[in-house]
């Protein structure tokens, strides 16, 4: 009988199965390895792009200002950080920096622009802490500057500072 019609001896298999084991097993943890590197990347990155967000906003939010307040709830409602106003032209804008938390594991950090009765809302940081202290505001009575942080659910802290133009605008 030849040997494509015996088959494979009981040996063969197992050192086959053997084989294929030792190359399979560090193959999948370097994929089970590439894929939670990648989970974490995105998620530093989120995290970057809150921050820069938070940059990005405040700053020109803050330098426009004619009026700054940390209780004023007007446009954000609850969970108002920090309120601010100015005129464009004839009308009235106001912002607000609110913390909500919409469900019981979502921490997040909301610009809301109200404009008459025209109210925007962007999500400035949704990766937050879920801790009371994830977003804190500090405008020291008779300042210009104000200065926000977040606390991201990595532990990882962003902090922007903002000088309002003029003089008048100080904080509360």
């Amino acid at each position: 009988m030849s040997r494509g019609q015996r088959g494979y001896t009981l040996i063969e298999l197992i050192l086959a199965i053997t084989i294929l084991a030792v190359v399979a097993a560090p193959l999948s943890g370097a994929v089970v390895l590439g894929l939670r590197t990648g989970t974490d990347a995105e998620a530093r990155l989120l995290e970057a792009n809150d921050g820069r967000l938070l940059a990005t906003f405040l700053g020109p939010d803050v330098q426009s200002a004619t009026t700054v307040s940390t209780t004023d709830t007007t446009c954000g409602g609850a969970g108002t950080r920090l309120a601010i106003s100015w005129r464009e032209g004839s009308t009235d804008v106001r912002v607000a920096y609110v913390a909500e938390s919409p469900g019981t594991e979502q921490h997040r950090l909301v610009r809301r622009r109200c404009v008459g009765s025209t109210v925007e809302e962007q999500v400035i940081a949704a990766l937050l802490a879920p801790t009371t202290g994830s977003v804190s505001v500090a405008c020291p009575s008779g300042q210009r500057t104000v200065t926000a942080a977040i606390t991201q659910r990595s532990g990882a802290a962003t902090t922007v500072s903002a000088t309002t133009r003029t003089t008048t605008a100080v904080c509360p």
